[in-house]
């Protein structure tokens, strides 16, 4: 949860859940109570986490992977496409995890 009270959460309208082939393979967006769509930001990894830290807590960290299906998984692991992206955040986290 960030400072004005919204949070950012991985989205399942991508590629892996909907099969269209024009939708970004991961996304996450901020959202607010209600459930107004704030911010979202696509990426071309499946996002599978989200949290916000850094030194003013506006750093927003992703945790990403390329999806190969349940199915694939071990070839997904050993293929080590996990990253951990960055990007800035519009308001700094709120309390601790």
């Amino acid at each position: 949860m960030d400072a004005e009270g919204a949070i950012w959460v991985q989205t399942a309208d991508t590629r892996s859940h909907t099969d269209h082939d024009d939708a970004p393979e991961g996304a996450v967006v901020r959202i607010r109570e209600g459930g107004e769509v704030l911010q979202r930001i696509e990426h071309d990894r499946a996002i599978f986490g989200a949290m916000l830290g850094g030194p003013d807590r506006k750093t927003l960290f992703l945790l990403a992977a390329e999806w190969r299906g349940i199915e694939h998984v071990d070839e997904a692991v050993a293929a080590r496409t996990g990253q951990v992206l960055i990007t800035r955040a519009p308001a700094p986290g709120a309390g601790w995890p």
